[in-house]
């Protein structure tokens, strides 16, 4: 229960990055004799894990960053061509 306790407080520290804590001590585990991890854990040490991690945050990071712009270019969008629609339906009054 610790464990996962600790796991939330360093996700929580690193905010949207919250898969460094994850990849730090699977590269630690995996490369140095600093950390070793028991089953569950160990198999954060594997490459192939550190490779999907890594690409899941990439891109929910990317999605978590692009979203709102990509919503707020829908809503300006929207309003100039509202705008512009007015515009147009005054014109032929």
């Amino acid at each position: 229960m610790t464990g996962i306790l600790a796991a939330f407080g360093l996700a929580a520290a690193t905010g949207l990055n919250a898969y460094l804590p994850l990849l730090i001590v699977g590269l630690l585990a995996r490369y140095t004799t600093l950390i070793a991890l028991k089953a569950p854990w160990n198999a954060l040490a594997n490459p192939v894990v550190s490779v999907a991690e890594d690409a899941v945050s990439g891109l929910t990071t990317v999605l978590a960053i692009v979203a709102p712009v990509l919503l707020a270019a829908l809503i300006l969008l929207g309003a100039y061509l509202i705008i512009r629609w007015r515009r147009r339906r005054s014109y032929r009054s």
